[in-house]
């Protein structure tokens, strides 16, 4: 980012556009839309439902600038268009915080039992349109000689994902692909870093998990809880802001110690 006077503050974004992919919802993508726009950020928040847009409208506050853009990332034309009318919303684009991901259909299971139309989806909705979205906006910021920040959401599945190959491989080429972008981006002032979040307590997620289940759960891990949306929100505002001013190719675990004490599951675990 550009540098700052003495004593400026640094989580101020104010006079920043920041672009959510899949960053509608009540989870990790709301919370992060909300904590950008409380630090004064305009945003532009693209998500493939209009039920999710409304969360998340619901969750910004007040005075929030946002532009609301319904698209699905697995659709090449849709990443290239919400990059399109944000720019067009804003005339310019300075953070891009590429959250949607997961898995469609029945991805879950031993890789001989999944078809490679399976895999050419997961792969879309994990890992290609953050190619094409962080292509496109390097190439504007770089056309307008303004430095930027960039956070791609990866997952403690890229080190361990038994019965979820596909989206574990997804997550893993998520993160090396963040290293390249850092690497090839930074002479222009851009940083790009990744976080993987361990399991986060979300909506979608609790709607799917019995209270017998999550108590069970929340037995085995380090915190005896999941994480909270808001969690990871704090940590990609700082990843965006002039707190991480010289970090760039990282993978920030936000995983409460879990790829610590389930073995494999991290770059220190047990293969």
């Amino acid at each position: 980012m550009q540098q700052r006077s003495a004593g400026a503050p640094v989580l101020d974004l104010r006079g920043k556009v920041a672009l959510l992919v899949g960053g509608g919802g009540q989870g990790i993508g709301g919370h992060t839309s909300a904590a950008l726009a409380r630090a004064g950020a305009a945003v532009a928040i693209a998500d493939q439902s209009d039920e999710a847009l409304a969360a998340a409208r619901a969750l910004l506050p007040g005075d929030a600038r946002v532009e609301f853009i319904r698209a699905d990332v697995t659709r090449e034309e849709d990443v290239h268009r919400l990059v399109d009318e944000a720019l067009a919303k804003f005339g310019r684009l300075d953070i891009l915080v590429n959250i949607a991901g997961g898995t469609r259909g029945e991805s879950w299971g031993p890789m001989l039992g999944k078809n490679s139309e399976q895999w050419d989806v997961t792969q879309m909705l994990n890992l290609k349109y953050c190619y094409l979205a962080g292509k496109r906006i390097a190439r504007h910021l770089i056309d307008a000689g303004r430095p930027g920040a960039m956070v791609n959401i990866a997952s403690m599945s890229a080190y361990s994902a038994p019965n979820h190959a596909s989206y574990g491989a997804a997550k893993a080429g998520l993160i090396a692909l963040t290293r390249s972008m850092a690497l090839e981006w930074a002479p222009h002032g851009i940083r790009v870093n990744a976080l993987s979040p361990g399991a986060i307590d979300t909506p979608r997620t609790r709607a799917r998990t019995s209270d017998e289940l999550m108590r069970q759960y929340n037995a085995i891990l380090p915190f005896g809880r999941k994480g909270r949306p808001e969690e990871i929100a704090m940590a990609v505002l700082f990843l965006v802001s002039d707190m991480a001013s010289y970090v760039s190719g990282h993978n920030l675990l936000v995983d409460g110690a879990c790829t610590i004490k389930f073995s494999g599951m991290g770059p220190g675990g047990q293969q």
